[in-house]
């Protein structure tokens, strides 16, 4: 067992996107490139209460985008 955690990104591994899973190295499908875009370098060990209700409330997925904060607490 490494002993640490890993991110992982489900949205890799097709034509022109390699994000093979290594222990050694960090390897993500996509790294932010829009303005606002983050990508926080740390891993929450329980979910933000707001990012989960305003899952269990949004009727669409641009719904929950527009309402999504634009920093999570930590």
């Amino acid at each position: 067992m490494a002993g640490k955690w890993f991110r992982l990104d489900a949205r890799g591994n097709r034509a022109h996107v390699d994000a093979q899973f290594s222990m050694d190295q960090e390897s993500l499908a996509f790294y932010p490139t829009v303005e606002g875009e983050k990508d926080y370098p740390y891993i929450f060990s329980q979910p933000d209460e707001r990012i989960l209700k305003i899952i269990g409330e949004s009727k669409s997925p641009e719904e929950i985008m527009r309402t999504l904060p634009s920093v999570l607490n930590w």
